[in-house]
């Protein structure tokens, strides 16, 4: 369904609990998406996403290539 701006500024606060555009609470915690985001970020890399409002949201994770031994 999207996000709009106060849930995009909002997402990766582990204690502001966001709400989808209906009013009802999403059933996750939002834990698995902080998480993802520290993982990605402590191994030098990052998480992002696109989003349109009425369209959808796309998740990506960025890592590094392996260094040849």
């Amino acid at each position: 369904i999207g996000m709009d701006e106060e849930t995009i500024a909002n997402l990766f606060s582990i204690d502001i609990k966001n709400k989808k555009r209906n009013g009802t609470q999403n059933s996750g915690t939002g834990l698995g998406l902080i998480l993802s985001k520290e993982f990605a970020e402590k191994n030098n890399g990052s998480l992002y996403f696109d989003s349109e409002l009425g369209v959808g949201t796309t998740f990506f994770v960025k890592l590094p290539a392996a260094a040849s031994p």
